[in-house]
C-alpha cells in the first residue's frame, strides 16, 4: 500500500517592493499535498517545502505555521476531501461568514493581482 496522502496548510506574508502598486503586505494560506510515512514525516515536508517557497519570491516570508491534516480517502479523485477546520463559538451564521470570509472577498475584488508564482527554475531549488 502506498504511503497516506496529507495536505498542509502553510502561512506566508509577502512584501511588496518600494514603489510597487500592490498592497504593501499579503498574506498567503496555502495548502499543498504529500504523500508521508506518517504524520511527523508530512510536517516535516510542510516545513521544507514552505521554506523553498518562501525563499523562491521576492519579499516572502514563511510564518513558520503549518498545519497538517491527514486525508482519510486513500485515492484522489474528484471531492475528495483536502482539508477541514472546526471552529467553536456562538455566532449566528451571518455573523461567522463576515468574520471569517471579509478579508478573502476584499482581497479578491482588490485591483491589484497577487504575486506572480514562482518560476520552475525557482521551484526546483
Amino acid at each position: 500500500m502506498d504511503e497516506p496522502w496529507y495536505s498542509a496548510r502553510c502561512l506566508f506574508v509577502i512584501n511588496a517592493p518600494e514603489g510597487s502598486i500592490r498592497p504593501r503586505r499579503v498574506y498567503e494560506e496555502r495548502i499543498v499535498l504529500f504523500r508521508a510515512a506518517d504524520f511527523e514525516d508530512a510536517l516535516r515536508q510542510a516545513e521544507d517545502e514552505a521554506r523553498r517557497y518562501a525563499a523562491s519570491l521576492e519579499g516572502c516570508r514563511y510564518l513558520e505555521h503549518v498545519d497538517v491534516f491527514h486525508l482519510f480517502d486513500d485515492e484522489l479523485v474528484s471531492g475528495t476531501e483536502l482539508y477541514s477546520l472546526f471552529r467553536n463559538g456562538d455566532p449566528d451564521p451571518e455573523a461567522f461568514v463576515e468574520n471569517f470570509t471579509t478579508d478573502f472577498w476584499q482581497g479578491i475584488d482588490s485591483p491589484q493581482s497577487p504575486p506572480d508564482p514562482p518560476s520552475s527554475d525557482a521551484a526546483g531549488q
